[in-house]
């Protein structure tokens, strides 16, 4: 559908029916690479649900250790990057202070 509709490239969503996730094993991921390979459609990369605005260290920590899993992903797909997203802005958090730890973990 991609491919006869134009679309040069994709960005796979995880946690999504695309299945595209860093479970995947080294032969799955073989799979996938081929799969794109032989569809004629780039596989762009991951749009991970990675986010470090957190107040809790912890919880910033864990999406941290997460996107990195999707880095190796995407390296082993020959994809070119993860999308994380800021969702949001804590409200008694300092909003340069929030963007500074956003750059920090990134």
């Amino acid at each position: 559908v991609c491919k006869a509709s134009g679309i040069a490239a994709v960005e796979c969503r995880t946690t999504h029916k695309h299945g595209v996730e860093p479970t995947l094993n080294t032969d799955e991921r073989k799979k996938v690479k081929a799969q794109f390979a032989d569809s004629g459609v780039l596989f762009w990369g991951c749009g991970s649900i990675c986010e470090f605005h957190a107040v809790d260290q912890k919880v910033v920590q864990k999406n941290i250790d997460d996107c990195k899993k999707f880095i190796q992903l995407v390296a082993d797909l020959g994809g070119k990057g993860v999308k994380v997203r800021p969702n949001g802005l804590p409200k008694d958090v300092p909003v340069e202070k929030t963007l500074e730890q956003i750059g920090k973990s990134l």
